[in-house]
């Protein structure tokens, strides 16, 4: 048979028998053993001895179980705590900016386009707006007399253009009365697809 196998069954049958020993074996105090014979009183310091390292592991073994759970309880309390979340919904991206344009006098109105062209002007063209000031693109509309010359009108269909959607009272019109308005764009071909619109306008 192979030695290193006879060693191996030697040394389990070592360690079972020191189990049964340990686990079978009364623990006998020392008046109830007889040291006159050489093995039982061997018996009883091996039992001793082993019982004894293994209550100061478990004790150990114990005592190191307490101090984590106390570090892992210390660490827990003394966590910063995570802010509340707010569910209150947040407000989209695009959405109207807070400052609010829809300000003054709300009309609603009729709204024409024209240039500086003959068509559009007659005997009036290359002549400046009513009020001396040069005609600007989403700038310059005309009013009805009873808005006065550089009154500010904000109108939210052209909000997305260049100039946010606010003009200036600068002109008038024979045919501009009561709640119509002429719009001044840059060139006929504008003028005319924009053509007539009913639009929503805040005056002053």
């Amino acid at each position: 048979m192979n030695r290193k196998l006879i060693y191996r069954m030697s040394a389990i049958l070592s360690a079972v028998y020191v189990y049964l020993i340990i686990s079978l074996a009364p623990m006998r105090t020392a008046e109830e053993v007889d040291f006159s014979s050489v093995s039982d009183a061997a018996q009883f310091s091996v039992i001793a001895n082993i019982r004894n390292v293994t209550s100061d592991a478990m004790k150990k073994a114990d005592e190191a179980k307490s101090v984590k759970n106390e570090a892992g309880s210390s660490v827990k309390s003394t966590a910063p705590k995570e802010p509340a979340k707010d569910n209150k919904p947040q407000k989209p991206a695009g959405d109207k900016p807070d400052k609010d344009d829809s300000k003054g006098r709300k009309m609603t109105v009729t709204a024409t386009a024209y240039c500086g062209c003959y068509e559009c002007n007659g005997k009036w063209t290359g002549y400046p707006a009513a009020d001396g000031s040069p005609l600007r693109s989403y700038h310059t509309i005309a009013a009805d007399e009873s808005i006065p010359f550089g009154t500010k009108v904000y109108i939210p269909y052209f909000s997305s253009a260049p100039n946010g959607g606010h003009f200036e009272v600068e002109d008038r019109g024979s045919a501009i009365k009561g709640s119509r308005i002429d719009i001044y764009f840059d060139s006929h071909d504008e003028a005319l697809s924009f053509g007539m619109r009913e639009l929503t306008i805040y005056v002053g």
